[in-house]
């Protein structure tokens, strides 16, 4: 059986987000409650190597309340567009 698109509905919408060029991806390990401490070293990172934000950050939630009885077990993938101070700054 092949999967099929689910069709869109009043609630649950679907949309197509764009590719970028260069990403910072971190993962967090642990309650939503502590995301920020991941958002903090993806910060320092890109810092320290000559980086800034180049769009809309992502979550992606890839274990949650949904599949994992502990909040201990739940992973959380971030990922940050950059691009390079240079590039922009020409």
């Amino acid at each position: 059986m092949v999967n099929e698109p689910k069709a869109e509905t009043d609630t649950i919408k679907f949309e197509v987000i764009p590719a970028v060029p260069e990403a910072a991806c971190s993962y967090h390990k642990g309650s939503y409650s502590t995301r920020s401490l991941t958002h903090t070293f993806s910060a320092l990172w890109m810092d320290y190597r000559g980086y800034v934000i180049d769009g809309d950050y992502r979550e992606v939630y890839i274990d949650g309340v949904w599949n994992k009885s502990s909040e201990n077990e739940w992973l959380t993938e971030v990922q940050v567009p950059l691009a390079k101070i240079s590039e922009i700054l020409g």
